[in-house]
């Protein structure tokens, strides 16, 4: 009887080639998990980078401008009615200011009714406050006595509204006025506001037709919660900005902290030196100085978790120079 031999392999060989089978598998398997982690941390230092690049703008946009009322740069601001100060514990002279956040979910200055998202700004945050006149600023058709109403040169009513507050302003002198009414007078549009349509009454003196009126604009920047979440279900915080008679806008998600400080012009030895030192709100309060710059410090994550489970965070800081610092910024009054 002849018997056939059949070729294969030994049970040995088969648990060897399944151990290395097990081992390159588990290496590939690894090697893409790397490399999506590392693609994630990637996309998040991207995401982190962006948000704080934006965030920085915005901010800088603003307190670049804080300041400016027009021609008078260096004047005093008055303000024409009681209805002023516009910003709550802040008034229309004051280019640059802010709420310190304070342990315990407080603020100094205190805040008065916030319109924050569900009014939860995120405690120990600061919040920043500029003024500024908004571009194109309107000439008088005709000279302004202190007993008159300011009237602009062929002007659509629907560049004011009712509510506005409006600033005339000369080389000389600032004023500013809630505007209550408008009426036409020739091509001209005369601004009525308070105290009897006679808001200028208490002006130095006359302003020149060559004055200019524009509108104060208000803006404040905070920390609070944002109206989007990230993949996880979470909800992460935003930079936002909010003006009087607007509604709060999100400006850009997974801003988590802001922190400022405000360089003040403080007294120097000789009279060419300009020394300046950066202080918090607090000592800024009590110091007799002009803020001539911001140093805003934002805490910046990446939304999305992508480090097990965590989201990656970092800090940027940019200074910024206000480029109208004048009388009004001082701050110690």
């Amino acid at each position: 009887m002849t018997h056939t031999r059949y070729g294969g392999y030994s049970l040995l060989e088969v648990m060897l080639a399944l151990a290395l089978g097990a081992v390159l598998t588990t290496g590939v398997l690894a090697l893409f998990s790397g490399n999506a982690r590392t693609s994630d941390v990637v996309a998040g230092h991207a995401q982190l980078q962006d948000g704080a690049r934006y965030a920085l703008e915005f901010i800088a946009r603003r307190v670049r401008a804080a300041g400016y009322f027009g021609c008078g740069l260096g004047s005093q601001p008055r303000a024409a009615d009681a209805t002023l100060p516009l910003f709550p514990a802040h008034h229309a002279a004051v280019g640059v200011a802010g709420h310190e956040g304070l342990a315990g979910g407080t603020w100094t200055p205190a805040l008065p009714n916030w319109p924050a998202r569900g009014g939860a700004v995120v405690p120990e945050t600061d919040i920043l406050v500029v003024n500024y006149m908004e571009q194109p600023v309107r000439r008088l058709a005709r000279r302004l006595d202190p007993l008159g109403t300011p009237v602009v040169a062929r002007v659509d009513s629907a560049a004011f509204a009712i509510g506005d507050v409006l600033m005339v302003s000369d080389c000389l002198q600032t004023a500013a006025f809630r505007l209550t009414g408008m009426t036409r007078v020739g091509d001209g549009l005369a601004l009525h506001g308070a105290a009897g349509g006679r808001p200028f009454e208490h002006s130095a003196g006359a302003y020149g037709a060559s004055a200019g009126v524009g509108v104060l604009r208000t803006t404040a920047f905070f920390i609070a919660p944002s109206r989007y979440g990230d993949r996880s279900g979470g909800n992460p915080s935003a930079l936002w900005q909010w003006s009087p008679g607007q509604a709060p806008a999100e400006l850009v998600v997974g801003v988590e902290d802001m922190q400022l400080l405000f360089g003040v012009e403080v007294a120097a030895t000789q009279a060419s030196d300009r020394l300046y030192r950066f202080m918090d709100m607090q000592a800024v309060r009590g110091h007799a100085g002009r803020i001539v710059s911001v140093r805003a410090t934002l805490a910046v994550n990446s939304v999305d978790p992508v480090d097990e489970g965590e989201r990656l965070v970092r800090s940027f800081s940019r200074t910024i120079m206000v480029r109208n610092p004048s009388p009004g910024d001082v701050v110690g009054s």
